[in-house]
């Protein structure tokens, strides 16, 4: 809570938010209590953060609707921190391995986003089901219009971004404001 408000701050200062009145605002009050309760619950540092973002977010002129922020800050409470890495990588997977300095996979002939993601993390090589189930999580949330990781592409096509408006408008929600995942 004290960097949400060291942000609120700078964005006072900046003259992008009016903290007397996000006060006042009954919507955002809302939103600050329901990501308080979750944070009180959590000790995952990603989700922590992402609550964060969502509270800095939800104080900006262009935030989304208090409806749209209750279901945000719900999936984030329903999300592991799994669930919002993989997010982060499949908005676009090209960006992400540049931005992580990691080498992307090197299918010749045909690849699979299954490969794509068991580049970005080793440690899931050998966990296909615990991925496939965040992926169902992710794609039963509208995130993606995407179902599974598996099925062969090629490797340009596995590379693709495959977020949905939704699952992007979610990540920018969850993300640091004016960065990108």
């Amino acid at each position: 809570m004290r960097q949400v408000g060291e942000k609120l701050d700078e964005l006072a200062e900046k003259h992008e938010v009016d903290l007397e009145e996000l006060q006042r605002d009954e919507s955002f009050v809302d939103t600050v209590m329901q990501a308080s309760h979750i944070a009180m619950r959590n000790s995952q540092d990603e989700k922590r953060r992402a609550l964060a973002n969502a509270l800095v977010n939800s104080a900006l002129p262009e935030a989304p609707d208090a409806a749209e922020r209750q279901m945000y800050v719900k999936l984030i409470d329903d999300f592991t921190a799994w669930h919002l890495r993989l997010l982060a990588l499949f908005a676009d997977p090209t960006a992400w391995f540049e931005r992580n300095n990691v080498r992307p996979p090197n299918g010749l002939i045909s690849s699979s986003r299954a490969d794509v993601l068991k580049a970005a993390y080793a440690e899931l090589k050998h966990r296909r089901d615990f991925c496939d189930q965040v992926w169902k999580d992710i794609h039963a949330a509208g995130l993606t219009g995407v179902d599974s990781l598996q099925g062969m592409l090629t490797p340009a096509g596995a590379m693709q971004p495959i977020l949905s408006e939704r699952g992007l408008a979610f990540l920018a929600f969850v993300s640091e404001p004016d960065s990108t995942a």
